[in-house]
């Protein structure tokens, strides 16, 4: 039997994160768990002190929580919603490191994140955040493809 507590739903806001959030609602409610919700602010190392002093995390964060309530609306009905045990976390941070830590330090059952939110020559050239994390995870991860999303073999030979 799988018994699920804590479930990650890292998010970038992006349509294939909202699409996902529907699956992480869905597991949340089955099981009765608690949903962490986690948005990474990635900033480049050579910029942070920048965006810091420009835009205080707190202030992220608080955009984040705003967001985050939208998503989840659009994933599930308000009643649902109404029952649903979630938390949201922002932080700063590589994306995948923040996740994968988060993870850990959350003693986090399972995972549920989007295929894609970067463009494809990001992805191609840094390799996508879904994929680091499906190979560092302390847990198991749900990744999600939004569905349309067409992959294209490349070329042999």
């Amino acid at each position: 039997m799988i018994t699920l507590k804590r479930i990650l739903f890292p998010t970038d806001f992006s349509d294939f994160s909202s699409y996902a959030a529907s699956f992480a609602v869905a597991f949340a409610c089955d099981y009765g768990a608690k949903l962490h919700v986690l948005h990474v602010v990635d900033v480049p190392p050579d910029m942070s002190e920048l965006v810091s002093a420009r835009v205080p995390i707190e202030e992220l964060c608080s955009r984040t929580a705003e967001l985050t309530l939208r998503e989840l609306e659009s994933a599930t009905s308000q009643d649902a919603l109404k029952h649903l045990d979630y938390e949201v976390s922002c932080v700063r941070g590589a994306p995948f490191v923040e996740i994968v830590k988060f993870a850990r330090d959350n003693k986090i059952d399972m995972i549920v994140m989007g295929t894609h939110g970067r463009n494809a020559i990001e992805s191609a050239l840094l390799g996508s955040t879904a994929e680091k994390v499906v190979r560092k995870a302390p847990c198991p991860v749900f990744t999600v493809r939004k569905p349309g999303h067409r992959f294209v073999m490349p070329a042999v030979g």
